[in-house]
């Protein structure tokens, strides 16, 4: 006679979990793929009171996809109204370290929208034109006068500079092509908080402007502008230009602090 025989199995919802988890990364990489080939990535520098208008020109940097097209662009503008950063006052162990970091907007769709304020954040994007946009970094931008021999201003305006450390000490470029009779070209260290050890050299010593200091060597002659190559606005070839102001000259670099 036969012998009744039961069976069990289990673990079945464990195999359903794993299914749709290789299905929905199945969907990430499609995505990811479908981006590479509609999608772009920008950056763009702003400073705070300027504005951006989403058309190509107006990036620093643009890395399009396979298939995207100038057209696909939707007819956004930002505007930084505020940038505000809290550093770490308190702690001991982490002083100066940056906290948090809100960037006050105000936006618009297209040229005839209503212009609303967002605020952008880190790990917040702004969402807007079915574009996401996000707080990739920040820094100074000292505001600079040049004067030629005249009197005459040939540059009057933000400089961005491009911090190096939690300090925020910053290096810059200043390219002056419409000076006269030469071309003029700074490069040069900002320090929002500049202190001098005893041998006279600068560094900074806290990522809040509690003693600004711009610290600049000059150069003049043909800063190759002109020849329609573009050129690093952050890189400034001193190969063949004149040295006017350096620090490792009698003359010594300039040194500039608020007015």
């Amino acid at each position: 006679t036969g012998m009744p025989s039961v069976g069990a199995e289990r673990g079945f919802l464990k195999e359903v979990g794993n299914l749709v988890f290789h299905v929905s990364l199945i969907g990430v990489l499609v995505s990811v793929a479908v981006g590479g080939l509609f999608g772009f990535r920008g950056q763009k520098i702003i400073v705070e009171g300027d504005s951006f208008v989403n058309t190509l020109v107006g990036y620093d940097t643009f890395a399009p996809g396979t298939n995207f097209s100038e057209g696909q662009l939707a007819p956004f503008s930002l505007q930084l109204d505020k940038f505000e950063v809290v550093f770490d006052r308190e702690s001991k162990t982490h002083y100066g370290q940056p906290l948090d970091f809100t960037a006050t907007m105000t936006t618009q769709d297209g040229p005839d929208a209503q212009p609303r304020q967002q605020t952008l954040k880190v790990n917040s994007p702004l969402s807007i034109g079915g574009t996401s946009v996000y707080l990739d970094g920040n820094g100074y931008a000292p505001v600079a006068t040049v004067r030629v021999g005249d009197g005459n201003i040939a540059h009057q305006g933000p400089v961005v500079s491009v911090p190096s450390d939690g300090a925020y000490t910053s290096t810059l470029v200043l390219k002056v092509p419409d000076a006269k009779p030469e071309q003029l070209g700074f490069v040069g260290l900002f320090l929002p908080t500049a202190l001098e050890n005893e041998e006279g050299v600068a560094f900074g010593s806290d990522p809040d402007p509690l003693n600004p200091r711009l610290y600049l060597n000059s150069y003049a002659g043909n800063l190759g502008l002109d020849e329609g190559d573009p050129k690093n606005v952050y890189v400034l070839d001193t190969t063949k230009l004149k040295v006017l102001n350096d620090r490792s000259q009698e003359s010594g670099g300039i040194v500039l602090g608020p007015q």
